[in-house]
């Protein structure tokens, strides 16, 4: 048992160095403020930034203000940033050898 919680260990930790390289080489755009990962459901937060929507959702819980700026929100509604979204998607098929 031991030995296959330190295999799942080094999986894990495998996958999360991959994440971290793939991040390291796309445009910082693509990247989350908040996690600093490459987001998979970018959202437009009415401060006008985008986020990853798991992350901006856990912020707004606790927080009425913006990640970036600190400034109060007028909204903590966020919408989908399809257009983003698309843009992530085709980078990551064009470029996945690299990633």
């Amino acid at each position: 048992a031991g030995a296959q919680q330190d295999l799942q260990i080094a999986i894990e930790l495998s996958k999360v160095a991959m994440a971290t390289m793939q991040a390291s080489k796309c445009p910082n755009d693509f990247l989350c403020p908040i996690t600093l990962e490459l987001m998979e459901d970018p959202v437009l937060c009415s401060d006008g930034h985008t986020y990853e929507r798991a992350a901006i959702e856990r912020w707004l819980r606790s927080h009425g203000t913006s990640p970036k700026t600190n400034a109060p929100l007028p909204s903590r509604a966020v919408l989908p940033n399809h257009n983003l979204r698309g843009i992530i998607d085709t980078y990551k098929q064009n470029h996945a050898m690299d990633l």
